[in-house]
């Protein structure tokens, strides 16, 4: 993990704006260490978006891919949900 000029881990900041919508700025005088149990947490977390957003995707192609051989129109994204 990288480490900023203010010493906070940058990945985790990243990380914690993707998963959780939060920003972590120097100057919020927020904690600048995040505890390992919290950072492994985040990590699974990440982790899981990440399959989550594959998935998706590979399903969508799946599923065009499918209706492209049935001879119909591509499923939109909007009918998955």
């Amino acid at each position: 993990m990288q480490r900023e000029s203010n010493g906070v881990v940058k990945s985790a900041s990243c990380r914690s704006s993707v998963v959780a919508a939060t920003t972590i700025a120097p100057e919020d005088g927020l904690p600048t260490v995040v505890c390992s149990s919290c950072r492994d947490q985040l990590e699974s977390c990440h982790r899981f978006r990440r399959v989550a957003h594959r998935t998706q995707k590979s399903l969508q192609s799946y599923l065009s891919y499918t209706a492209a051989l049935a001879g119909s129109e591509e499923v939109s994204p909007e009918r998955m949900n």
